[in-house]
C-alpha cells in the first residue's frame, strides 16, 4: 500500500488506488509512509488511512494476501509490531 499511497489520487490514495485497480489485484505489500517516498516504514507509523484500507478490501473481499515490506532495522520486532497494528483493523 505504500506504493500507492505515493500516487497523487482524490482522497485517501492507497483507497483510491484499490478501488480503481482491483480488476487482477491478487495481494498487496504492507508498509507505511509519509506519502513522498518508498520508506517501508511498519503499518501505523506513518500517514496511511489503514482503518479505510482495511475496510475497502474487506468491501472487495480482496485480497487474499498480504506481504510485510519492511525497511525498519530489526525485521522480528518490526514484524511483531506489524501484527500488533494489523490486528486491532
Amino acid at each position: 500500500m505504500g506504493h500507492a499511497h505515493m500516487v497523487p489520487m482524490e482522497g485517501e490514495p492507497a483507497v483510491a488506488f484499490l478501488r480503481e485497480f482491483r480488476e487482477g489485484l491478487v495481494h498487496v505489500h504492507l508498509a507505511d509512509n509519509f506519502g513522498n517516498q518508498d520508506d517501508h516504514l511498519v503499518p501505523g507509523d506513518d500517514t496511511i488511512a489503514w482503518d479505510e484500507v482495511a475496510k475497502e478490501l474487506e468491501e472487495q473481499g480482496l485480497p487474499g494476501y498480504g506481504a510485510l515490506e519492511l525497511n525498519t532495522g530489526c525485521a522480528r520486532e518490526s514484524a511483531r509490531r506489524a501484527r500488533t497494528f494489523l490486528e486491532t483493523l
